[in-house]
């Protein structure tokens, strides 16, 4: 069965999710994907958590934007 548009779209941005997170946890060096759910809890609560540049170009490259449009 041939997939529609938006049917692709949903399979790339899931595609592009579980990217992100592989690399968001590689970067932070978290053994597992709880130890990264707490550093990405603690920065949604203000605590001072810092990505690097690295990390920050990480998340621009997958998800194709600039560094300065996430950060906003």
């Amino acid at each position: 069965m041939k997939k529609t548009k938006l049917e692709e779209k949903r399979s790339e941005a899931k595609i592009t999710i579980v990217q992100l997170v592989l690399k968001l946890k590689e970067l932070l060096n978290c053994s597992n994907l709880t130890n990264l759910g707490k550093v990405i809890f603690d920065y949604e609560q203000g605590n001072n958590v810092k990505f690097s540049d690295e990390l920050w170009g990480a998340i621009s490259k997958i998800l194709n934007c600039s560094v300065a449009d996430i950060k906003e």
